[in-house]
């Protein structure tokens, strides 16, 4: 007698991630999933897929009919990733959306809740951070970030009478590890822009040139394949601990999703430099004047991404005991194992443009 398969209600399945992790769970004969979308169209092949919007009350949908698939998992992957958004927009789609989201799974009593976070919310922090830190007291360099901690603090808060919360903290997402397919230039890709203006004053200082950076900072860049795979297996495990009967350790877990070293932004702009063409190239990393003040004047004279670049210069370092314990010591590869994909990635997505 076939058991009944694992049924899963899902968010977010066109951006970036969810895609990757639809395309996987696709592959499973043993999971059921149904998708909330605002253009349901655009999921095809799929179990089912439900119009609705998370800004809405009851995210538009009805539960009565809803209620009738007794789901195993709500996984809200749904978020506005955009490090220029205002303050408001992040409220309303990533802020007030997750508290429809919960309130959603709720009203199922669906057993597990998962939530995809990033290290955004912990931008504002300093030396090693653990996957449950957040700091509220301090400034976020922009309203993305502060948006995620408060995120994150409302599901931690949250009654978790009818169901466990997972929370799982994205790195910086980057191409397919083995294509580097990309769907939009963003996050280290814009890099490049800044050192191809650099490019053309190479020719005129034989010096040392000066480039905003932060040596002690690694850039903890996550393949989306590997991110995707690492998300479903997580959040297999602790289904499993759920049906079995075993309490998970705690009614609320995060982990990272975040390679224990990250890359060196000299390694990494190093490699910029090596795609570019650029050689015989010294340069000194230096943070001497504050933050903001860097970030603004690497974006005015050389076009340096500036949201991208607050992280750059102050992104603190991950604890990721907890996820090596679930995934592997090397569970997400290093750069370099995957740098050419990276390039030929974007190389292929701006020639199609």
């Amino acid at each position: 007698m076939k058991s009944k398969p694992i049924r899963i209600f899902m968010t977010g399945g066109t951006g970036f991630l969810g895609k990757e992790v639809l395309a996987l769970l696709q592959l499973n004969p043993d999971v059921e999933v149904h998708v909330l979308s605002r253009n349901p169209p655009a999921l095809m092949n799929y179990h089912s897929s439900w119009k609705g919007n998370l800004t809405l009350f009851n995210a538009g949908l009805n539960l009565t009919e809803l209620k009738k698939t007794k789901f195993d998992v709500f996984l809200h992957l749904a978020s506005l990733y955009d490090l220029n958004a205002s303050y408001q927009e992040v409220i309303v789609n990533n802020v007030f959306g997750t508290n429809m989201a919960l309130k959603l799974a709720q009203e199922l009593q669906v057993p597990l809740f998962v939530n995809a976070s990033s290290i955004a919310a912990v931008s504002n922090c300093l030396g090693t951070v653990s996957a449950y830190d957040l700091n509220l007291k301090e400034h976020f360099p922009d309203a993305y970030s502060e948006g995620k901690a408060l995120t994150e603090t409302q599901i931690l808060n949250w009654s978790s009478a009818n169901f466990s919360k997972l929370n799982l903290r994205l790195g910086i997402l980057v191409g397919h590890s083995k294509t580097g397919k990309i769907d939009r230039v963003d996050g280290p890709y814009e890099a490049v822009k800044g050192f191809r203006k650099l490019k053309t004053f190479l020719g005129k200082w034989s010096g040392v040139y000066f480039l905003p950076g932060n040596e002690k900072v690694r850039l903890p860049f996550v393949p989306v394949d590997i991110a995707a795979q690492g998300v479903l297996d997580i959040l297999f495990k602790s289904l499993l601990s759920l049906q079995d009967g075993h309490s998970i350790s705690r009614d609320y877990q995060s982990y990272y999703l975040a390679p224990r070293q990250g890359v060196e932004i000299r390694k990494f702009y190093t490699s910029v430099m090596s795609h570019l063409g650029i050689s015989n190239f010294d340069f000194k990393l230096v943070k001497d004047l504050p933050t903001e003040m860097t970030a603004s004047l690497a974006h005015s004279l050389l076009e340096f991404p500036k949201e991208q670049l607050r992280y750059a210069l102050d992104l603190p370092s991950f604890n990721t005991e907890d996820t090596e314990k679930m995934l592997g010591l090397n569970w997400c590869p290093e750069f370099s194992e995957y740098e050419q994909s990276f390039w030929r990635g974007y190389e292929k997505f701006i020639s199609d443009r």
